[in-house]
């Protein structure tokens, strides 16, 4: 993350008219269209731990998402041989399965609320850590940046999770058949849920979903055999992005967020 919020600071300024500012709410909703069109039907492109922080705050148990896709296979078929995806009106198939005794409505609002509640308990910490970094000077001024903080930043991730799954649904019963690019469409409009976060974290958020979404999609295509990686690529990335930020810490001070800032220098 420091690598990317060098690079953000740095160098996107450079090149495009306004810098990052003006373009990360955008990165954001095509980051998202990607994560949740492939957390259901390419899951194996993530790395474990997200892939379950994804679908715990999603609310769809493991069984329920298998049952999805072998649902989703059997509908292929039927197109594939000239049939009507479903027969049923009006059509309820997907959803009765992914969210069994809610209604759309209802289960949007559920794990609004289910994922604000642990939304409180994840950024809470983190924004604790920011308070420890510099707001402990200010007390009161501190500890009310940090409250307020951690509750707008659950606010995006509730409406980040409600929002994914009502388009998912509404798209599903307008067209009356499942496409994975519903869930696409549903992960860019809920991208626009980081306006609920300060402006100040609002890059920080979106290039939190890059590195991501970059692993997911070379996975994607290295199992389709269009890129190939290399040994121990990933260290010798790793080291590239340590020396850039080790660069903009030393000699580009002011393209580093005063948080890492701090931190580098309590460390070095």
């Amino acid at each position: 993350m420091l690598f990317g919020w060098g690079v953000a600071k740095g160098v996107v300024p450079d090149v495009l008219p306004g810098g990052i500012n003006s373009y990360y709410v955008l990165l954001l909703c095509v980051c998202a269209a990607w994560t949740q069109m492939a957390i259901a039907h390419h899951p194996e492109t993530f790395f474990p731990t997200y892939r379950n922080f994804l679908r715990d705050f999603g609310k769809i148990p493991k069984d329920r998402m298998e049952t999805y896709l072998e649902m989703y296979d059997e509908q292929q078929r039927r197109v594939a041989n000239g049939q009507r995806a479903s027969e049923e009106r009006p059509y309820r198939g997907f959803c009765s399965v992914l969210h069994k005794g809610f209604t759309c409505w209802s289960f949007a609002l559920f794990v609004w609320f289910r994922a604000f509640q642990k939304g409180m308990r994840f950024y809470l910490p983190i924004h604790f850590f920011g308070f420890l970094m510099g707001g402990y000077k200010q007390p009161i001024s501190g500890g009310k940046r940090m409250l307020t903080g951690a509750f707008w930043s659950s606010v995006f991730l509730a409406s980040y999770v409600m929002v994914v799954h009502r388009v998912w649904c509404w798209l599903r019963q307008w067209n009356e058949c499942e496409s994975p690019a519903w869930l696409a469409t549903g992960g860019f409009m809920c991208g626009f849920s980081i306006m609920a976060e300060h402006e100040n974290r609002r890059p920080e958020m979106a290039l939190w979903f890059l590195p991501q979404v970059w692993k997911s999609m070379w996975s994607y295509a290295e199992k389709r055999g269009w890129v190939r990686s290399l040994e121990n690529g990933h260290v010798l990335l790793f080291c590239a992005t340590m020396a850039y930020t080790m660069y903009c810490y030393r000699h580009q001070r002011s393209t580093v967020k005063k948080t890492y800032l701090k931190l580098l220098d309590l460390i070095f």
